[in-house]
């Protein structure tokens, strides 16, 4: 690094504490992608000196950074225009502010910008940039489709690989032995929870909040249930979180961010809604959450290992789409259906596996002879694959399953495109567009799987299915899926893809 050239560029990181988290890992990727010269990136994020300190102190990737309102004088100013190389605004996307010629010292960023530009001077992007407010329902429809998270959805054309795991490391300055003794932790099994809003809204209640009374009953039934687990309630202050009941530990208000990482690092599960403090958890590889979504699209902020708790009583998610969409519901009820339809004992189900094995794995985990898994077969197995059962399916170990009505334009599926294998919609799979009329698309795919040892799939074999599904009919047919942050096909995509037809 040391015979590199220096580039300084300056960045405006926007958002409450969990978006900065998220951008701040983004920074990270931009700060490892570019080594053909040395970054030193100036980061002006939270209005708070206390978060900007939480998330950026010691960062690797930072060389600088400052509160909010310093923004403005800083990337007006002539010394810097004379100095840095490039500033921009960090949002859902990259927003170029400045380039100067400086920025020729590293190719790669000189790429990356230009792609920047690029994207920016789209007519199709035209909206996000002239109104990010207005824009953002949009926005978040387009990254769902494109099966993108809020973690990468700035990394335009994927170079950086940010993915969706944290790969900026998160600093804590305190020794956690210390700290957990301090809070009478050492040693315990607990569970934190969080139920709480930006201050800047100005209450204590909105529509992304799980009832209070939901969680007063999801702490009861874990008590009784597990009574061995302490239960630890975190949260900014008593004048922005509600107490909840039946808590063994109350620590509104009283805790640095430097405790709330450690608290969280160590914490068996940490409950709460989609928040900032879901996405600390995640940063430091802790362990799962369970979270409650209620107006905000899981598929874009839910996160891979997480106990992603949402509904389908509302046929679509309003985030964004009203001004006031975090305090009234846009069906004009009092009670949101989305946020009121998860309950405590749906809850409860969903982690009570994990509370008594530790392990978020326990559902796929493989082990031949599972009673339940044979006790499947018995009722169903005529309805499923039969390749699929003796070379997979009886080897699952099944903890618990369910069968569900569900819509088939919310099932996602696998499809392999010739060196990895990506999850679509099934409108997106080659053998819908067969169904539809593009045999072209299925012929293609399966050239690209017979590369694969264990290729099972034909043309023929399809036809067979769709002739045997015209004598027969649909009623004997299901679909087996692995419910994680999206209802994905294990077995049965041809399946799902003539009922989408």
């Amino acid at each position: 690094m040391a015979n590199k050239k220096i580039i300084k560029i300056g960045v405006k990181v926007n958002g409450g504490f969990g978006t900065i988290l998220v951008r701040a890992n983004f920074l990270h990727c931009l700060y490892e992608y570019i080594d053909d010269a040395k970054l030193q990136i100036y980061a002006f994020g939270h209005i708070s000196s206390e978060i900007n300190y939480a998330i950026f102190e010691k960062q690797p990737s930072i060389f600088f950074y400052d509160v909010e309102k310093k923004w403005k004088k800083f990337e007006s100013d002539k010394e810097t225009k004379e100095n840095f190389a490039l500033l921009f605004e960090l949002d859902i996307y990259p927003k170029v502010i400045y380039t100067s010629k400086s920025l020729t010292a590293s190719s790669k960023l000189c790429e990356l910008v230009e792609a920047w530009k690029k994207f920016r001077s789209d007519v199709k992007n035209e909206l996000y940039f002239r109104d990010l407010r207005r824009s953002k329902p949009y926005e978040y429809s387009k990254l769902i489709i494109e099966n993108k998270h809020i973690l990468n959805s700035a990394d335009l054309n994927g170079v950086l690989e940010v993915g969706r795991e944290y790969r900026m490391p998160i600093k804590i300055f305190q020794d956690e032995n210390e700290v957990l003794g301090k809070f009478r932790l050492s040693g315990k099994k607990y569970i934190t929870l969080q139920r709480g809003i930006n201050p800047k809204l100005g209450t204590v209640e909105n529509n992304k909040l799980w009832p209070i009374k939901y969680f007063n009953e999801l702490i009861r039934q874990i008590k009784f249930r597990f009574p061995e687990f302490v239960m630890v309630q975190l949260g900014e202050s008593v004048e922005h979180c509600v107490a909840l009941e039946g808590i063994d530990m109350d620590l509104l208000g009283k805790t640095s961010w430097d405790d709330i990482k450690i608290l969280l690092k160590h914490a068996v599960l940490h409950i709460d809604g989609e928040c900032g403090m879901v996405h600390l958890r995640k940063a430091l590889h802790a362990g799962p959450s369970l979270v409650f979504f209620g107006p905000t699209p899981v598929e874009l902020f839910g996160y891979d290992g997480n106990f992603n708790m949402f509904s389908e009583t509302c046929s679509h998610w309003c985030a964004e789409l009203r001004d006031d969409w975090e305090y009234h519901c846009l069906k004009d009820v009092e009670e949101a259906p989305c946020i009121y339809s998860v309950t405590p004992d749906m809850a409860m189900k969903t982690i009570e596996g994990y509370l008594q094995t530790g392990s978020i794995d326990h559902i796929y985990e493989l082990a031949a002879g599972s009673s339940l898994t044979q006790t499947i077969l018995d009722i169903y197995g005529e309805q499923l694959d039969s390749t699929y059962v003796e070379e997979w399916f009886k080897q699952y170990k099944i903890a618990d399953y369910e069968v569900i009505d569900f819509p088939v334009s919310k099932l996602m599926a696998t499809v392999y495109d010739g060196s990895k294998w990506n999850t679509v919609p099934i409108s997106e799979t080659p053998a819908y567009k067969f169904l539809e009329g593009d045999e072209s698309a299925y012929e293609e795919n399966i050239r690209k799987r017979n590369r694969l040892s264990d290729n099972t799939h034909s043309i023929e074999r399809f036809r067979r299915l769709i002739d045997s599904v015209n004598k027969k009919g649909f009623e004997r047919m299901l679909v087996v899926v692995k419910a994680e942050n999206v209802f994905k096909i294990d077995d049965g995509q041809h399946r799902a893809a003539l009922w989408m037809h």
